[in-house]
């Protein structure tokens, strides 16, 4: 949990600096939720495969507390921050909008109160 809470007050640190660099912001977001997660997973004695995919280790984090499941929505949106602003493509943005980079952090801090 200490690698996942360092992803998210580096998260909150580079978004509210000046300038702001949300889509280094939103990734920490991103990467915070998926180590809380799999945390929460390790804690229980609960293998899981090499994954960024939220949404698959919420649902096996769903078979030790069923509370997980009301994030899976939450973990389907989380995901694609994983590599969506990390790498250049065809469709690259620099910057997701700000108010969807603080939406993510929120979802992210829901993870770590399960865990």
């Amino acid at each position: 949990m200490v690698k996942a809470w360092r992803d998210l007050q580096t998260a909150r640190r580079v978004a509210g600096g000046e300038p702001p660099f949300y889509d280094v912001a939103v990734y920490h977001c991103q990467q915070a939720a998926e180590k809380a997660v799999k945390a929460f997973l390790v804690h229980h004695g609960r293998p899981y495969e090499m994954t960024h995919d939220i949404e698959v280790l919420v649902d096996l984090a769903g078979e030790v507390n069923a509370a997980f499941s009301q994030w899976t929505d939450a973990a389907d949106a989380l995901t694609p921050y994983a590599s969506r602003f990390r790498y250049p493509t065809p469709h690259f943005a620099v910057e997701p909008h700000p108010a969807s980079t603080r939406k993510r952090c929120n979802r992210r801090k829901t993870f770590t109160n399960l865990c």
